[in-house]
This record gives structure tokens, C-alpha cells and sequence, in this order.
């Protein structure tokens, strides 16, 4: 009756551990990882914790790529200008004039994956336009951590995993 009380015990952990949902990322967590997208940074700039293992492998090699590309071609813009343009464009950024609004929106945790909607509302940029920006971090819950898996905006063709991996296979 004890292996019995035992067996069925291990049983329920087991199957309890693997329907545990992780807890959406936090409003800090979100802002500390949004922080580390090497937007006009160099990726020597960033906690390589905040990414997926995939996905800061593919930017630390898409940014050796940069480098070999920079050393060949000295004073040429070339493939890689992408990784410089994440949510700024050139220019002044839309995180500059004081009251720009920074949000984030998560979605529904499932399969240890969500998105932040990253919302930034900048009437100051009102010049520009639009003063009304969003984009989409995809996260993946690894090692018990939310990581960033993925970068997209709402109107591009491509997410920029896909571009980095494109770049890297050219």
C-alpha cells in the first residue's frame, strides 16, 4: 500500500510539474529586457541573459559577420545596417522627449511562450510620424527565466530572427 500511496504521489508531482504555467514577465522585467535590444548598440552592449540561447547566438554571429563586412568594406553601409534598427529609426529617437509613454502588454502565457506588445506613445515626435509606435517581443520561458526570442513591428515582412538568419546565410 506504501509503493502504492508512493507511486500514485511521484505520479501527481510529475504531471503537476508539467501543467505549471509560468507567471507572465513583469512590468520591471519587461522594461530591464526592452533595455537590452541593441538598438543603435553594439551587442557588446547587452546582458546576453535577456535572450534565448538561439537567438543571441544568431546576433552574436550576425554581428561577427558585421565586423568581417566593416573590415572588407571600410566606410560602405552594407547588409547588416538592420541590426542597428530595431524601434529607432536615424535620427532623434522616440524615446527622447519627455513625455513619451513606454508599455507593455503581455499576452497569454501558453506552451511557456507569450508576447509583449511594446507600446510607445510619443506626441513631442509629432513632426514625425507616426507618434504612435508598437512592436512585438516574443518571449520563450528557458532555464526558468522569460528570455527574448524574437523582435517584430506590426508592418514588416519579416521578424528579426528571420532577417539575421537571412544575413547570415547571404
Amino acid at each position: 500500500m506504501k509503493k502504492l500511496f508512493l507511486l500514485f504521489t511521484i505520479i501527481v508531482l510529475v504531471f503537476a510539474g508539467c501543467s505549471i504555467r509560468p507567471a507572465k514577465p513583469t512590468q520591471e522585467w519587461c522594461k530591464w529586457a526592452f533595455n537590452q535590444i541593441p538598438d543603435h548598440k553594439d551587442i557588446s552592449e547587452i546582458d546576453s541573459t535577456a535572450f534565448s540561447a538561439e537567438f543571441y547566438g544568431l546576433l552574436k554571429d550576425a554581428y561577427k559577420a558585421m565586423d568581417r563586412e566593416i573590415e572588407m568594406y571600410p566606410g560602405m553601409l552594407g547588409d547588416y545596417e538592420f541590426l542597428f534598427y530595431w524601434y529607432d529609426g536615424n535620427g532623434d529617437s522616440i524615446l527622447e522627449p519627455e513625455d513619451s509613454e513606454l508599455k507593455f502588454e503581455t499576452t497569454e502565457v501558453a506552451d511557456r511562450k507569450t508576447t509583449v506588445k511594446v507600446k510607445v506613445y510619443a506626441p513631442s515626435f509629432a513632426p514625425y510620424s507616426p507618434t504612435d509606435y508598437e512592436f512585438d517581443m516574443s518571449l520563450v520561458y528557458e532555464d526558468g527565466l522569460w528570455r527574448i526570442d524574437d523582435w517584430s513591428t506590426p508592418t514588416s515582412e519579416s521578424t528579426m530572427k528571420d532577417q539575421v538568419k537571412s544575413y547570415l546565410l547571404r
